[in-house]
C-alpha cells in the first residue's frame, strides 16, 4: 500500500475517531505535515463534503464509502496496482484494498436449497 495512503487513514481515523480534539490536534498536524499539498487539499475536500474521504474497496469490488460497484477492469487495476492512488469512480474518494479482509457485502451462503416451496409450508 502507498505510504501517503497510509497517513491519509491513520488521518482519517484521528479526525473522525477524535473524542477530544486538543489532545489529538498535534498528532494531526504532525501527520499533516507529511502528506503531500495535492492530496491534502483533495482529502479536506472530500471529509468537508461527506463524512468519509478513505475507503476500502471490498472483495466484491464496491467501495466502502458510496456503496456503489466499480468498474470490473478498473478494480482490476486497483487490486493489481495498489502502490498507486485510486480514486472512487463515483464518489471521489481514495480507494485502499484491505489485505485478507471478510467482505460485509456478500450475503452468507444458504446451507439448504429447497425444491418445492409447498413442502416447506
Amino acid at each position: 500500500m502507498n505510504k501517503t495512503l497510509m497517513l491519509l487513514i491513520r488521518l482519517q481515523n484521528l479526525m473522525l475517531g477524535a473524542d477530544c480534539p486538543r489532545e489529538v490536534a498535534g498528532r494531526i498536524d504532525c501527520l499533516r505535515e507529511y502528506i503531500p499539498e495535492t492530496h491534502l487539499t483533495r482529502f479536506d475536500q472530500l471529509l468537508h463534503r461527506r463524512r468519509m474521504a478513505v475507503a476500502a474497496l471490498t472483495a466484491t469490488d464496491f467501495c466502502g464509502g458510496c456503496l456503489l460497484r466499480q468498474p470490473v477492469g478498473y478494480a482490476h487495476i486497483i487490486r493489481r496496482h495498489q502502490n498507486h492512488i485510486a480514486h472512487c469512480k463515483f464518489c471521489g474518494c481514495f480507494l485502499y484494498v484491505e489485505a485478507g479482509g471478510k467482505d460485509d457485502l456478500r450475503p452468507e451462503p444458504l446451507e439448504f436449497y429447497p425444491r418445492n416451496r409447498s413442502r416447506i409450508l
